[in-house]
């Protein structure tokens, strides 16, 4: 999938809240994991198990990254299967729409271990220049993006913690549990940022809130504009706070909406190998397609300037890591349009 400005159409907001990322932190028993298991085919992934009064949820316990990627695997999978039905004009029941993650804090500590693991220190520190948080960082990172960039809806949970503020007024405020660092991706990714509070009312009676805006004495906050203050901490009461969140925005825009799920990260899925016998294919093809001797030593000079300059002189695409499935793709998009009707 090429890109190509002139085929870029008006932004369509969804209503859906399957279409989101949404942070949910609060207090034990507060309502987050019951809340996360109301979304419509969700699976949540459990580092802690605290679903076991919930009937009918879809819980897989996961106790380390390597599991965490085995079933990044096995979503992009069923991605693919989703594509390949279409492609077929066959019908393709999803098993799932949205990946929860609870709790959120102990995933990232999995992916810590698995970076010392992998680089055989104890601790991110040891690992020289400071490039074991960047390593930490950009897995992490790039781990939870790729659930959005599939196209699946992401939710996660974490505990709260009260922290004073950086003033003299001695307030308190709710804050999620986890660390600086994947507290920054994390809270970069979310569209819903929600804190989960138990009140009493004013009969008393215990009420779960879902704040979320940003006040003194808690974090919150949405992308949306005309998000409320405060809802239900209920599955209902989210998706009726963004359509009509969404749809006042519109109206007052006069943009388009859709009821729809709606995906707009996502990105072309293409797996390494045969990324890459497909650019060496091309190659073939242009150079078999040479009629002299001459042709040929032409074509084959044009095609190392085109590897050199997304490689690196000398490098050859037999050669390519997987960690270059960007270049390839740019080599094969250059040799494509170089060589029409022929590559």
């Amino acid at each position: 999938m090429a890109i190509d400005i002139l085929s870029v159409k008006p932004n369509v907001v969804s209503t859906n809240a399957g279409s989101y990322s949404t942070l949910i932190y609060g207090a034990p028993k507060s309502g987050k994991t019951t809340l996360v298991s109301r979304f419509p085919k969700c699976l949540v992934l459990a580092t802690e198990k605290g679903y076991g009064a919930i009937s009918g949820i879809m819980a897989l316990p996961i106790n380390s990254w390597g599991e965490f990627l085995q079933v990044l695997s096995q979503l992009k999978q069923l991605k693919q299967q989703e594509t390949a039905a279409k492609a077929r004009g066959d019908e393709f029941d999803m098993p799932y729409e949205v990946i929860a993650i609870d709790i959120i804090d102990i995933l990232a500590d999995y992916c810590e271990a698995y970076i010392c693991a992998r680089e055989g220190k104890d601790t991110l520190a040891d690992i020289p220049y400071g490039a074991g948080y960047k390593m930490y960082g950009t897995e992490l990172d790039s781990k939870l993006r790729s659930i959005v960039q599939m196209g699946y809806g992401l939710v996660m949970v974490s505990h709260a913690q009260f922290v004073g503020s950086d003033d003299d007024s001695g307030v308190k405020s709710a804050t999620p549990t986890l660390t600086k660092r994947p507290k920054n991706i994390v809270t970069r990714l979310v569209d819903n940022y929600i804190y989960a509070e138990v009140v009493l009312d004013t009969e008393n009676q215990y009420q779960h809130i879902a704040h979320l805006r940003q006040t003194p004495y808690w974090e919150a906050g949405s992308r949306f504009k005309y998000m409320p203050e405060e809802i239900p901490l209920t599955y209902k009461a989210l998706v009726t706070a963004i359509g009509e969140a969404v749809k006042k925005e519109a109206e007052e825009s006069g943009s388009a909406v859709t009821e729809a799920k709606v995906n707009d990260y996502a990105v072309e899925e293409v797996d390494f190998l045969p990324l890459k016998g497909e650019v060496m294919n091309i190659m073939r093809n242009i150079m078999s397609s040479s009629a002299t001797v001459e042709e040929q030593g032409e074509k084959f000079a044009q095609i190392t300037q085109i590897v050199e300059e997304y490689l690196g002189k000398d490098r050859k695409v037999s050669e390519a890591t997987e960690a270059q499935i960007d270049q390839l793709k740019l080599i094969r998009t250059a040799l494509q349009e170089k060589f029409k009707g022929v590559a």
